[in-house]
């Protein structure tokens, strides 16, 4: 067995449920679950809570396990034996003299009094800069853990070079498997090599890509770390992580306190399954295959959340990512795998002002929405002689009033190509996302190309093409009908029921993003929804 020499104490175990698990409902998470949360690990005897981030960063909402301010902490119910700490990215910090300032910033003399340790995650390219800041931090009276991303693209000699430069500003060394490609004969040979001049404390932050997670964490320990990172129900980025609860019953070795089992185990079904329901973390085919392929896990998160691809989509696009280095997220990078293209455009860009100038325009989301009150807003479109936009193609209204198909979703598009040719309307497109081999389905179709790039917080349009924060099209068409001079716009379908927490979360970031640009083009929906935007009837609408 792994652990069959594991004694009971040896193993110190650090809980960070609400920062790693904060990936997955941007660490929004109640003050009464946190409460809740911190009686429950209390109870259990852990010491260690790694309660969230501290980060200068502040581009989009989060929630307040995202910033962990002092003003936040004191609002809490910590109990006296729970050291509260929290993480910061080094690549979020200034290098030379800019550093020290923003650490004084993130951690005020205040801080000090309720924040007891302090993780600096870093990747090996960062680890100069972490460094340092690992070493103000133990100036400043911190226990310090230096966090190593992507241990298993680590060689012998940037280990070594890890641990020199570690010795004297580092408290605890944990290597993170972020890509959870770690095997039990790896992270065995990982730890027995640092063990042999690493004196000080060692840790390991698993993830489960390949269901190891918690194998690992045991042969880690039977090879000389000391300390396990764990999250309760493995909740984390990805496929999770450690499970809390499995690790805390492997340290009681055969003296266990079943009336804390009790206690954890009532929070975990109250409290943490349900959000393990509502947000799907754990591994499968797509995240072993990630780890197999050293891809980072936001990749295969990113393409989970969002309901539009199907499995074919996301099988393509780990097969493209599997052959170049996937181990950081980038948003293009993933675009770029669903696409296989990185050409440049063959057929001209055009001016949507030359076919939408000051025209009303409506938007038609192809959802049961717009199946239930699909007369109401053929009606709506007749009396009215709105320009109609279809976003990807619908079977839900006449063709004969659609003008326009919109679609921006590299493979959604081989998928309708039929489909438009047959209705004989244009499609609008960005050309440059489209992959070589599609690219002559195109020939007998009206193709107009409005070019999109995507590019996380960020919103531009031009003439001709965009940048929008999201692979999305209703993020797409927003911008096509911006550039268009349109008069007003409206949506029909846009109930965002058919989507999930995620997905919804992000087109809302979306539209706040649009809004911010000071574009003065009403938006209003007249069907069901539950996106922020201004809404009526269209059955008052219709005479």
């Amino acid at each position: 067995m792994l652990a069959g020499k594991l004694r009971k104490g040896t193993m110190e175990i650090l809980d960070c449920t609400l920062r790693d698990g904060g990936y997955y409902n941007n660490w929004d998470f109640s003050q009464n679950f946190i409460n809740e949360y911190l009686n429950t690990i209390a109870t259990l005897g852990i010491k260690y809570s790694e309660i969230g981030f501290r980060s200068l960063k502040n581009d989009n909402f989060k929630g307040a396990c995202a910033f962990t301010s002092d003003g936040f902490l004191n609002s809490l119910e910590i109990p006296k034996e729970v050291n509260i700490g929290v993480m910061i990215n080094s690549s979020e910090l200034s290098s030379g003299s800019g550093l020290e300032e923003e650490l004084c910033i993130l951690f005020p003399t205040s801080s000090r009094e309720i924040i007891k340790f302090v993780r600096v995650a870093t990747n090996f390219s960062g680890l100069e800069n972490a460094i340092q800041a690992c070493k103000w931090l133990k100036n400043n009276g911190y226990l310090v853990f230096l966090n190593i991303m992507q241990v298993s693209s680590l060689s012998t000699d940037k280990i070594e070079i890890i641990i020199n430069l570690s010795r004297t500003a580092v408290d605890i060394l944990y290597f993170a498997d972020s890509t959870g490609t770690l095997t039990n004969e790896s992270t065995k040979n990982l730890f027995t090599l640092v063990r042999k001049t690493w004196k000080k404390p060692l840790g390991l932050h698993a993830h489960d890509n390949l269901s190891l997670a918690h194998s690992n964490a045991l042969q880690s320990i039977a090879n000389g770390a000391d300390w396990q990172d764990g999250t309760l129900l493995g909740m984390g980025r990805g496929p999770g992580n450690s499970k809390t609860e499995f690790l805390w019953i492997e340290k009681q070795f055969g003296t266990i306190d079943y009336a804390s089992v009790a206690v954890m185990q009532d929070f975990l079904e109250k409290k943490m399954a349900p959000l393990q329901t509502r947000y799907s973390w754990g591994t499968d085919t797509l995240y072993y295959l990630a780890g197999k392929n050293q891809i980072h896990p936001s990749f295969v998160q990113t393409l989970k959340e969002d309901n539009l691809f199907s499995s074919e989509d996301e099988i393509i696009a780990i097969k493209n990512l599997s052959k170049k280095d996937s181990r950081k997220f980038e948003l293009m990078e993933l675009t770029s795998a669903l696409s296989e293209n990185e050409d440049t455009s063959v057929i001209d860009r055009c001016s949507p002002r030359d076919f939408l100038n000051n025209k009303s325009v409506i938007l038609l989301a192809n959802t049961n929405s717009l199946n239930n009150h699909r007369i109401a807003v053929e009606r709506f479109i007749r009396d009215n002689q709105v320009t109609v936009l279809s976003l990807n193609h619908t079977d839900l209204i006449s063709l004969e009033l659609v003008n326009y198909f919109v679609s921006c979703h590299p493979l959604r598009i081989a998928k309708i190509l039929d489909k438009v040719r047959k209705a004989g309307k244009p499609i609008i497109l960005p050309i440059n996302t489209i992959p070589n081999d599609i690219r002559p389905a195109l020939s007998d179709i009206k193709t107009l190309n409005f070019e999109m790039r995507i590019e996380a917080n960020q919103f531009s349009i031009l003439n001709d093409s965009c940048v929008v924060p999201i692979l999305d099209s209703l993020a797409y068409a927003l911008a096509i009908c911006c550039a268009g001079g349109v008069e007003r716009i409206f949506l029909a379908g846009f109930d965002g029921e058919q989507l999930g927490y995620q997905k919804y979360k992000k087109i809302e970031d979306m539209l706040k993003g649009f809004y911010s640009l000071g574009i003065d083009i009403p938006i209003t929906a007249i069907t069901p929804t539950n996106y922020s935007v201004s809404t009526k009837s269209v059955y008052g609408l219709n005479d």
